[in-house]
This record gives structure tokens, C-alpha cells and sequence, in this order.
């Protein structure tokens, strides 16, 4: 326990005991109070790369304001430390002092807390980016938080609880239903920033173990992870691609982009347009044989005038029996990510699966969008430039063949699936050894077949041969007209070609990351020889990297 830690709790003992009085021992205690805050706040300026300063008052609570450093009173912080259970008392500190100085980040990027953006002057569009800021302010908190005391999934949970109960009590005004997230989106937010702070500050060993112990107090089923195992390279890759998922966290990602990213999912922004994608239908089966699965098929609609981008996540949540309805202390331990394109009067179905088991204590649900009360992740934004003959697709303003479009409708249908590891386009699977194949739903366009193979270790992927012979001057052709269509259909993808030094053969790479997926295109021929066999392919697979 650090020296901080030490004098606070015995401070704790103190305010319980005196509730604060406003002479002679309450100026040692502030004293103390003050040392305690001024080490907190060393320690995170050093993981934040801050060099941010604070200023204390008596009374009041915290001032924050550009230009300014921001301003805590002491009778704010110890009425903290009187709501709070002593062991986490510094925790709750700690969160406080990184959400405000996280509101210092947001001033110098852009000038206030909210956002802004081209309709800034609209009265409801500055209390919707009010909440977001707010919203990223909570979860880099809690992220934070984990830098600095790591700790383990299971323990987020309570930790949020905990956390959030003492900010609720102290911290809410009559304003802060305007400006701030609900309850259950703040806990949604500090949790997810707690579980990517865990991510990037464990070893692969340690998070491997992490999700053994989650498996077993919260019921989390990894598949191909059995208890006992030593961590491998295999099972390393599976837990980071679990606790990725679960956060919707894309590597490469930075935190700023990616705590945007989630809490527009979190407040539900922009929730005029959230509120035009209707769930029209619903098919949701639990079964506990052969194997404890909640299968899910999700049908949206918009109902409104502007094409839209939609992003969503489907999450299995634990909640304890005697408080069902209290999603503020709920425990989600898986969700199903998915970003699609809705044109007006355009449907999209969203299918997937979770294991899921349960005991006397708690029992999974499905949290399902566009439900925000109980804290459904979903953020629906205004396109323009589509066309509704094509329910789900971005269209740039080029000038496309009919090939070219038939082909990107199929790509990106395919790609919208790789997070899922194809599932919704798996048909005719075969097992075969350590690996399972399966025909793809829909053909890529012009290709000999198109299969989806997955493999024990967790890998997927989508190869559709689209050339198989001896003829090298056909295959450039038929390279040639796909990489075309690709570049024409996906402007806005990155994207590499590359030419082999060693054979003199093109490949082409795209970085589909708004997907979810990666994709290539090769031209591939055994040796240099003239009279070995030349084979292009199209290969789609999940991005993890």
C-alpha cells in the first residue's frame, strides 16, 4: 500500500468518525487530502504524457474551463471519500482527477467539451456532442484507471459500480442529466475504458489467464480454451481477439478516435437519426444442447429520409436475479459488433450466436438495439450520395460498371461478415480434420467458387478462385479487370499493389477497416517456369492487426 494510499485511509477513519469539522483537524486533513490528490495526479500526467497542474478551493465542487487549470474543492473530495468504501476511496479519487483532465485534452484539440461540428448552432446537436464529450471523459477515465492499477475483468465490473455509485451520489446536479450520459451509458463507458486499459497493460499470459477466471465467475465460455492449458501463441491470439470484441477495439486504433468511436455507440448519437432504424423482426433461440447457445437473427429498417451509417453491438450481459432490471451494475461478457449502411425504406439482417450459461446468482440477457434503456450500443449518422436500389451500400460519386457494382455489392457483404467469422454467409460446412469448410451464401461475381474456411486455432477466411489455368496473359487480364473494379468500387479503402521482385507477379492489398476485414488480390504461379500451373484469387479475411 503506498504511503498516499495509507494516510487516505486513515483520513477515511477520521471523516467517518468527525463528518468533517471546519476547524483546527479538518485543515490537517485537507492537508492530507491535498497530498494524496497531488500524487494521483503525478502518477497520471506520466501515462497521459500531461504536465497538467490543479488548483484547490474550499468549497465548491470542480471548475473546469479552457485555459485554465482546473479547480477541486476540498469539501467536493472529501465528500468523495465519505461516500466511498475505503478500499477504493483512492480509486474514485483517481477517476475523478482523470476525467477532468481528459476534459483539459478536449479543450486544447477542439475548444470545449462538445464537439461541435456543422450544425454546432442547433440547440440539441450541442447537448448531444455535450454527452459525448462527457461520455469520452468516463471512459478514458476508467482506461486510465486500469493503466495505473490494473485490474482483472472480473474485477471491472465492481470497480465500476463502486466508482459510479460515489459520482452519482456526489456529483449529480440538476444540469447533468442535460450534459451527461445516462447512469447506465457512464458505466457502459468506464467499463469498456477499464477493459482496454487492462488490454494494454497486461502480458499475453496474464490475459490468458484473465479469461480462465472470467470463464469461471462470469460464465464466459472461450471456444478452443480449455482450463489447465499452458498459454500458447494459439490461445494468447484468442484472448486478445476476445478482449478486442468485447471492446470493439481495432489495433492501430488510437484512443482518442477509438473512445469517439464507442461512445457515440454508448450515448446512442445521433439519436434523430438512432431513432429511424426500426427492429422489425426478431428471432432469438437459447438452447443448452449440444452446447449452452443464444442464437440471434435482427432485422433493421430505416423508416427515415436520409441514408444512414449505422453501428451496432448486440451484447450478452449477466445481471443478478434479485435486480434484474438494474443494467446500471450489469456485466457484459460478450458482444457482436457490426457496422452497415441503411438508404431510406432499406433493411439489414444481423445474425449471430453466443455461448452463454448462468447459475443461481445471475442469468444472461440480450441486449438488443435500438432498446437504449437498458444501454444498447447503437450510433446511426446521416450519408448522402446512395442509392436505394442498393439497401446497404455507400455509393462514391463514380462512374461504376454494372460488373463493377455487382462485384462491390458482394465484397462488402462478404467483408461486413468477417467479424463474425463469416457467419451469416456459411452454407454446405464440412469438417475436415482440424478445419472446416463451407460454401459462401453469395458468389463472388465471375469467380470458379467461393469458400469460407475456418480453422481450429480461430483463423478465417474467404478465398474465391477466380482463375485457374496455364495461360499468364489471361490471368494479368482477368488480375487486371478485378483490381479495376476494386479501386473503382472502394475509393475510399487504402490500398497497395505490389509487384514480386522474385516472380514479377502483382498483388493487390486493401485495408478494409470500416468492414472489419482485409482483402487481397493475387496473381500466383507455382515457379518461373512456363509450363507450371497460374491461379488469382480473392481473399477476404477478418482484420485483427
Amino acid at each position: 500500500m503506498s504511503k498516499a494510499r495509507t494516510v487516505l485511509v486513515a483520513w477515511i477513519c477520521l471523516v467517518a468518525t468527525s463528518m468533517i469539522p471546519r476547524h483546527g483537524q479538518a485543515e490537517r486533513q485537507f492537508t492530507q487530502l491535498k497530498a494524496t490528490v497531488q500524487e494521483e495526479l503525478r502518477g497520471l500526467n506520466a501515462v497521459m504524457g500531461t504536465n497538467a497542474t490543479i488548483t484547490f478551493k474550499d468549497d465548491g465542487g470542480i471548475n473546469v474551463a479552457k485555459g485554465r487549470e482546473p479547480a477541486f474543492g476540498l469539501g467536493y473530495l472529501a465528500e468523495i471519500v465519505e461516500h466511498s468504501e475505503p478500499e477504493r476511496a483512492q480509486d474514485v479519487i483517481r477517476f475523478v482527477i482523470a476525467h477532468e483532465l481528459w476534459h483539459q485534452i478536449q479543450f486544447t484539440r477542439h475548444g470545449s467539451v462538445a464537439r461541435g461540428g456543422p450544425d454546432a448552432a442547433n440547440r440539441s446537436s450541442l447537448t448531444e456532442d455535450s454527452r459525448l464529450g462527457e461520455c469520452q471523459a468516463d471512459l478514458m477515465a476508467g482506461y486510465y484507471l486500469a493503466r495505473l492499477a490494473p485490474v482483472d475483468l472480473v474485477e471491472s465490473a465492481e470497480m465500476v459500480s463502486n466508482i459510479m455509485g460515489v459520482v452519482y451520489a456526489v456529483g449529480e446536479r440538476p444540469f447533468s442529466n442535460r450534459i451527461h450520459p445516462s447512469k447506465v451509458q457512464r458505466s457502459l463507458a468506464a467499463l469498456w475504458g477499464l477493459r482496454k486499459g487492462r488490454l494494454d497493460s497486461v502480458t499475453g499470459e496474464q490475459l490468458v489467464q484473465n479469461i480462465h477466471d472470467l470463464r469461471a465467475r462470469m460464465s464466459h465460455v472461450l471456444e478452443g480454451l480449455e482450463d489447465g492449458d499452458e498459454p500458447t501463441q494459439t490461445n494468447v491470439y484468442q484472448a486478445r481477439l476476445a478482449a478486442r470484441r468485447l471492446i470493439n477495439y481495432t489495433p492501430g486504433q488510437s484512443n482518442y478516435d477509438w473512445s469517439l468511436q464507442e461512445c457515440k455507440r454508448i450515448t446512442n448519437y445521433r439519436s434523430a437519426s438512432a431513432s429511424h432504424v426500426a427492429l422489425r423482426d426478431q428471432d432469438v433461440y437459447w438452447s443448452r444442447d449440444p452446447a449452452p447457445l443464444v442464437q440471434f437473427r435482427l432485422s433493421y429498417e430505416n423508416t427515415g429520409a436520409s441514408a444512414l451509417k449505422v453501428s451496432i453491438g448486440v451484447q450478452l450481459v449477466l445481471v443478478e436475479r434479485d435486480s434484474q432490471r438494474d443494467f446500471a451494475s450489469s456485466h457484459p461478457v460478450d458482444v457482436f459488433n457490426q457496422v452497415f449502411y441503411l438508404n431510406p425504406q432499406g433493411r439489414h439482417e444481423v445474425r449471430g450466436t453466443f455461448l452463454w450459461l448462468g447459475d443461481v446468482q445471475v442469468f444472461p440477457r440480450l441486449v438488443v438495439p435500438p432498446n437504449t434503456e437498458l444501454g444498447a450500443l447503437i450510433s446511426a449518422e446521416p450519408l448522402s450520395g446512395t442509392n436505394p436500389s442498393h439497401p446497404f451500400l455507400i455509393l462514391e460519386d463514380v462512374d461504376l460498371s454494372e460488373s463493377a457494382r455487382e462485384l462491390r455489392d458482394v465484397v462488402q457483404r462478404l467483408a461486413l461478415s468477417a467479424r463474425e467469422r463469416f457467419e451469416s454467409e456459411r452454407v454446405e460446412c464440412t469438417i475436415i480434420r482440424d478445419s472446416m469448410s463451407c460454401r459462401s451464401r453469395v458468389e463472388i461475381p465471375g469467380a470458379l467458387e467461393t469458400e469460407i474456411e475456418l480453422e481450429r486455432e480461430g483463423c478465417a477466411n474467404i478465398q474465391a478462385d477466380l482463375y485457374r489455368g496455364y495461360d499468364l496473359e489471361v490471368a494479368r487480364t482477368i488480375f487486371d479487370q478485378y483490381a479495376h473494379h476494386l479501386s473503382a468500387g472502394f475509393p475510399e479503402v487504402p490500398q497497395s499493389l505490389r509487384t514480386s521482385r522474385r516472380s514479377g507477379l502483382p498483388r493487390l492489398k486493401m485495408e478494409m477497416e470500416t468492414y472489419g476485414a482485409d482483402l487481397e488480390l493475387v496473381l500466383f504461379r507455382s515457379s518461373s517456369g512456363h509450363a507450371e500451373p497460374v491461379s488469382v484469387w480473392l481473399e477476404i479475411t477478418p482484420r485483427m492487426f
